[in-house]
């Protein structure tokens, strides 16, 4: 999947020389608080409802153009994801150079996610954090493997400067208490875990605590 997949064709432009009150009424129509600005073939920036809101002039030619987030034709919707989000965006423009070819929506991108990331299959998920040191995701799917589970997606989040690995796990089965007991055993530390039941993290320190006790 590349991003161009994700164009929507709901999004509208607005060209060099339109008023600000047409823009303002193309966001409003569209249910958009961004919009791509462009000339001719060429992006020029991305327009910011709050821009708008009170300018009064005939044209956008004394308007600050410097904002021109975009993300070039062919990349993977990870990147996409991670501008949007950085930059708190609801729509970004994809170009080729500097040429405009369309926008995609935050909700689109989101769908991409969920369809592909087997958000929508039954399952659990399961919160684990280790240092980094430690950290093996062939590890992790090997003993996943061993309890006959298998791994859906997995996540990871680098946590500075404890110096640790958070990784999210989403399998295939809710019954998952048999897999938090192998993964404590391997010394993986759960800190969640979803499924059949809602372990919050008291609980899981109780269950460590029995096991430290029946290892004694």
């Amino acid at each position: 999947m590349i991003i161009d997949q994700l164009i929507s064709a709901d999004i509208p432009k607005a060209i060099r020389g339109d008023s600000p009150d047409l823009i303002r009424q193309l966001m409003e129509e569209n249910n958009l608080s961004e919009l791509p600005l462009t000339d001719g073939d060429q992006y020029l920036a991305l327009l910011k409802e709050n821009q708008l809101l009170n300018w009064e002039e005939n044209n956008l030619d004394n308007l600050d153009l410097r904002f021109k987030p975009a993300i070039q034709t062919g990349s993977h919707p990870y990147e996409a994801i991670r501008i949007m989000y950085a930059q708190g965006l609801s729509v970004l423009p994809v170009i080729e150079q500097s040429n405009y070819l369309g926008a995609v929506k935050m909700e689109e991108v989101i769908k991409f996610f969920t369809e592909t990331g087997s958000l929508e299959i039954p399952g659990a998920i399961l919160v684990l954090e280790m240092e980094r040191r430690q950290y093996s995701l062939w590890e992790i799917a090997r003993i996943c493997e061993q309890e006959g589970i298998l791994v859906l997606t997995a996540q990871t989040k680098f946590l500075y400067p404890e110096d640790l690995v958070q990784v999210t796990l989403k399998v295939n089965t809710k019954e998952i208490a048999g897999l938090g007991q192998s993964f404590d055993r391997h010394g993986i530390n759960v800190k969640l875990m979803y499924g059949d039941e809602e372990y919050n993290e008291e609980m899981m320190e109780r269950y460590k605590l029995l096991m430290n006790y029946i290892n004694m």
